[in-house]
């Protein structure tokens, strides 16, 4: 499917005047269009080829189904791979479930849509988005719905009546969108770090269970997969920012730096909370070890009362006539002796802190 949006344009009902207010022939300023193509068909990429000149390795790049984020130059056009993320909960209450990322069963057939493994998480869905930018055309190819893309679309169609005729501000608008959606994923896989943490750490450790380690590993399997998608993408942006003044002739290329500069500070976030999970871990590893050394500790001091125990009460028990053994008051004396010795050796130890 294609549609175009092209500007500047006049509307019908307005006729052009000149200095004088009077009528002047209308004429057709230089124009800009977006092309946006939903999981486009050769003959629909051949046609566009064809209609603004573009290189057949671009075109070949666009009928790629999983790339990964990158920017290439292809004669005067540049080809820069992004993806869109968008909240589970936002794509399942939209509809939109064309691209599941999460891993096909085993059989079952993976087609173009099954979704990209390298990126499959429960948070957040990846779509692909592959933008051609050149200063009078810009070019979005997609293999279904993408929400961002949407709302880019509908931000420029209010606002390219009067705007300059080339493709480097609505291409910064798609990207900025793209990029902000990433921050309230980023907020909640925080929120859930701390949760994380909270649990582990604060409780008690002989309650730990394994439900809070799986969440603390699938925190960590969602940062990094999360940085898979920010990290690329940071150095495919930083590429168009630097190559942008051959691509468009406007303010576009600090525009694309700003968007350069979020990515960055994204990338930098995503590496300080895997840390501080990283941290995290260590940290109940080292108080779960402490516990088991201090069950330790209390099975050594048992075993050695118990040591104790056993010495006096075998003295006391072998077969050689001794004269302790003939006494009458040697049983309740052995018993005594038993268990003076048991408390001061239990005193001795929990004076040193073993029990």
């Amino acid at each position: 499917m294609r549609r175009n949006l092209i500007w500047p344009s006049v509307p019908s009902g307005v006729v052009p005047v000149d200095a004088t207010g009077s009528p002047r022939p209308r004429r057709r300023p230089a124009q800009a269009t977006w092309v946006d193509l939903v999981a486009p068909t050769p003959d629909e990429l051949a046609s566009l080829g064809l209609e603004f000149g573009l290189d057949p390795l671009l075109l070949e790049s666009l009928s790629r189904p999983a790339r990964r984020p990158g920017f290439a130059m292809y004669g005067d056009a540049g080809v820069l791979v992004v993806y869109a993320a968008t909240p589970r909960a936002i794509a399942e209450r939209s509809g939109q479930r064309h691209v599941s990322p999460v891993p096909p069963r085993i059989g079952r057939p993976r087609g173009i849509d099954a979704g990209l493994p390298w990126l499959a998480t429960r948070r957040f869905r990846a779509d692909q988005v592959q933008l051609v930018i050149r200063d009078d055309v810009m070019i979005t190819a997609r293999g279904g719905p993408v929400a961002d893309v949407e709302a880019a679309w509908d931000r420029w169609a209010n606002q390219c009546l009067l705007a300059h005729p080339h493709c480097g501000l609505p291409a910064y608008q798609l990207l900025d969108t793209i990029v902000d959606t990433y921050l309230p994923i980023l907020d909640s896989m925080v929120e859930e770090v701390g949760e994380v943490e909270r649990r582990l750490l604060d409780g008690n450790i002989d309650a730990g269970k394994a439900l809070d380690l799986q969440d603390l590993f699938r925190c960590k399997r969602e940062l990094a997969q999360f940085g898979r998608v920010v990290g690329p993408q940071r150095a495919a942006v930083t590429a168009l920012w630097r190559l942008s003044h051959d691509l468009v002739h406007s303010e576009a290329p600090s525009y694309f730096q700003d968007v350069a500069d979020h990515l960055a500070r994204l990338a930098q976030n995503v590496d300080h909370y895997h840390d501080m999970l990283e941290s995290t871990l260590n940290a109940y590893l080292v108080l779960v070890g402490n516990a088991k050394n201090d069950i330790m500790r209390r099975l050594t001091s048992a075993t050695i009362l118990a040591g104790i125990a056993t010495a006096i009460t075998a003295w006391f028990g072998n077969n050689f006539p001794a004269p302790e053994f003939e006494l009458t008051f040697g049983y309740p004396l052995a018993m005594a002796l038993t268990v003076g010795a048991l408390g001061l050796g239990h005193a001795y130890l929990r004076r040193r802190g073993f029990i």
